[in-house]
């Protein structure tokens, strides 16, 4: 039997952790729940996990700024999708060294296939968190950032 990802869902949104987390639970996963960036960092220090869900707009610390503090602490080991519904955040995610976006409201088709992608993909998973140059033409994302629509 395969061992499958221990997976760490961090939104304040509580019905989108509860269905991320049945969803994913259903088909093997690991899942921990969290809804805020302040006990995810301790929970990634303490227990890092092989992939991390995070949603880009919460109270305090936003998902941005916990994916900025996991790269500078060489935290960012696993992959990190970043969950959102603004699909102008997209240019500051990829700016930011985001590799994998997962663009709220999703099928959970969608969902299933953006965790095994993220899951499969370690040399992109090697270069998150590291800034990428402003691009000459700002409405097209680098080859190598995964949005999963």
């Amino acid at each position: 039997m395969l061992t499958m990802a221990n997976v760490l869902v961090v939104d304040d949104d509580q019905p989108i952790v509860d269905l991320i987390s049945e969803v994913l639970a259903d088909e093997g996963y690991h899942v921990r729940a969290l809804g805020d960036a302040s006990s995810a960092l301790a929970a990634i220090k303490a227990e890092p996990p092989d992939l991390v869900l995070l949603d880009l707009r919460m109270p305090g610390i936003d998902g941005v700024d916990l994916f900025r503090l996991l790269s500078e602490r060489g935290l960012a080991t696993m992959p990190i999708i970043l969950m959102t519904a603004d699909n102008h955040a997209m240019q500051e995610l990829g700016a930011q060294g985001v590799k994998f976006i997962l663009l709220k409201p999703f099928e959970l088709d969608t969902l299933l296939n953006c965790v095994a992608e993220a899951l499969r993909s370690p040399e992109e998973t090697q270069e998150q968190g590291t800034p990428i140059p402003a691009q000459a033409d700002p409405s097209r994302l680098p080859d190598d950032i995964h949005v999963c629509p």
